[in-house]
């Protein structure tokens, strides 16, 4: 008898041990539409409340955060679904039951070799950045490189759109609850790992994020402004096609809506990406909306902030040769050189005659004057300063803000 017990447990734990060792060979087999089957088959098994729990569990996990398409997946084919199609009891009643359910999914996903090539940083609310005038920390590694660089010129761009605004501070305020009610030591290692590689977070994460997910609904600022343009609206579909589903992914149009809903709260999808969806559902929004003073004299605070010998504006250029009405947000003045910030408005064609005209006042020696119409100061450019061939640079500023990748046309 005691043998035969020893042999079993041998026998059962080898099996446990094949089978963990076989997630990612198992995975890399299937196809991105066997999967999406599979993975409608197999949510059908539970509620649909822990498989949101379960899904952004999987997404903070540090090991996970290289993996920004399978989790993409995952929500997708979560969804698309009908709430009818869901079991309306909770199945997972304990840790055990969690990871028997992120072993089996994650062996139904496919790999993305091409797309999850990289793996971003793993941090916690060590960066913080000021945002509406509040130091506020966010989460820094994601999809978008330097996001804190797209949000200072986000708030730039949205100076005046004040329901932009709001939207941003949701997205971080998001991530603030997260990391507040989450210690890092909770995610697992922060150490470098290989590209797309999923592994079972741990107990403590589970929990965790339960607690979080709880805070997030008690947050009265997240309640009040979590309106329903920013909640899936039962409409979701997966793309067709493997191709389809990375291109919209990567291009940043397959997610729009911070939240998953239903009767017990909100779910966030994708939360270390939050802030750039925000950036992309507003860089749709018309060109013509845009205060061009208003994001000039922005632009010229940041830059006065960020930069020695800078003349701040706005400025509006006068010359003899200058017949039009130039506003620039101010000049940076480096040696022997001057360089002119020029924001572009989405317009090439006149940005190309502003940069002709300009060159021309400057390198023929005009007078040139600046005014600034805020503080009434007019500025003359030192007559020392030669603008001969080599001097005079342009720095183009776009006002489009977007992560998605563009060219001046």
């Amino acid at each position: 008898m005691p043998k035969s017990r020893i042999r079993n447990k041998k026998k059962k734990r080898k099996s446990i041990n094949t089978k963990k060792k076989n997630i990612k060979l198992a995975s890399s087999s299937k196809t991105y539409e066997s999967a999406k089957q599979s993975l409608g088959r197999l949510f059908r098994r539970y509620q649909f409340e822990e498989l949101a729990y379960s899904i952004v569990c999987s997404e903070i996990w540090f090991p996970n955060r290289s993996c920004l398409l399978k989790h993409s997946l995952l929500w997708g084919s979560l969804l698309e679904m009908k709430r009818e199609d869901f079991q309306q009891e909770p199945q997972i009643k304990s840790y055990l039951d969690f990871r028997s359910l992120m072993l089996t999914m994650y062996g139904l996903l496919p790999d993305f070799p091409a797309s999850e090539d990289f793996v971003p940083e793993a941090d916690w609310g060590e960066i913080k950045l000021v945002f509406m005038e509040e130091t506020l920390p966010v989460l820094y590694g994601g999809s978008v490189e330097r996001i804190t660089d797209f949000i200072n010129a986000f708030e730039i761009r949205n100076k005046k759109n004040t329901q932009a605004l709001i939207e941003m501070r949701l997205a971080i305020e998001i991530q603030r609850v997260f990391i507040e009610s989450i210690p890092a030591s909770h995610l697992g290692s922060n150490k470098y790992i290989e590209p797309g590689t999923l592994t079972i977070p741990s107990e403590q994460a589970w929990q965790s994020t339960k607690i979080a997910i709880e805070a997030l609904n008690n947050n009265i600022n997240i309640k009040n402004h979590a309106g329903s343009h920013l909640v899936n609206n039962d409409n979701f579909h997966l793309p067709h096609n493997e191709s389809e589903f990375t291109n919209k992914v990567v291009d940043g149009s397959f997610q729009n809506f911070f939240f998953a809903f239903s009767e017990r709260g909100y779910f966030p999808v994708s939360v270390r990406n939050l802030a750039s969806i925000i950036i992309d559902r507003w860089s749709e929004v018309s060109e013509s909306s845009i205060d061009e003073l208003t994001f000039i004299s922005s632009l010229s605070n940041y830059i006065k902030i960020n930069f020695k010998d800078f003349l701040s504006g706005p400025l509006i250029l006068q010359s003899e040769s200058i017949l039009e009405k130039i506003v620039i947000p101010g000049l940076i003045f480096n040696d022997d050189l001057l360089y002119v910030i020029l924001p572009t408005f989405n317009d090439a064609q006149k940005t190309k005659e502003l940069t002709k005209s300009l060159s021309l006042a400057f390198s023929q020696g005009e007078n040139v004057n600046l005014y600034n119409p805020i503080s009434e100061e007019c500025y003359i450019l030192p007559e020392s300063f030669s603008f001969e061939e080599g001097t005079l640079a342009f720095l183009y500023v776009s006002s489009v803000v977007t992560t998605k990748n563009q060219f001046l046309v």
